[in-house]
């Protein structure tokens, strides 16, 4: 999967964020890949400020008290 292959990549990439929320990996229609987790990747990131979120009906609520005029949520 893209997950998979680009795990290095992802790794780095959120270092100028100010905070970083991973959500469950979407498969796609794909088999889960053992050891290729949301928990893994938000654990293994090279941030210090990052955390798994997992799916709820509540991830609205959650991010909006992290975000002001100007944030930028992706």
């Amino acid at each position: 999967s893209r997950t998979e292959s680009c795990w290095h990549d992802f790794l780095s990439a959120f270092s100028l964020a100010d905070e970083v929320f991973i959500g469950d990996i979407y498969a796609a229609g794909e088999a889960p890949i053992p050891g290729i987790t949301s928990e893994k990747m938000a654990a293994e990131l090279k941030h210090t400020n990052a955390s798994y979120l997992p799916k709820s009906d509540l991830i609205g609520a959650k991010f909006a008290k992290h975000l002001s005029s100007g944030s930028v949520f992706i």
